[in-house]
């Protein structure tokens, strides 16, 4: 009979350009983006087997916040209407 520490082994991780895709021993993987997206993180999961759905999230977040440095939605939208503020 093996130790616990020796029976699991750790998740296998490994990075494609501005991806990291991580495994674990429950036949679960996980895979997001790691690189400079302007805050947007995309996240992709899926369990092993044939019939098995995946799983696509998206989130806006990070350190900063990109969408206080936009300006107001008003006058980028003054084409639409055909006069600005």
């Amino acid at each position: 009979m093996l130790p616990c520490s020796q029976a699991w082994s750790a998740p296998t991780q490994q990075r494609f350009k501005d991806w990291l895709v991580t495994c674990n021993n429950q036949n679960f993987c996980v895979t997001r983006n790691v690189g400079l997206h302007y805050g947007l993180v995309m996240t992709l999961s899926r369990s092993a087997g044939a019939v098995t759905d995946a799983s696509l999230r998206i989130e806006l977040g990070g350190t900063g916040n990109p969408v206080a440095t936009l300006a107001p939605i008003a006058p980028r939208c003054c084409w639409m209407v055909n006069r600005c503020p």
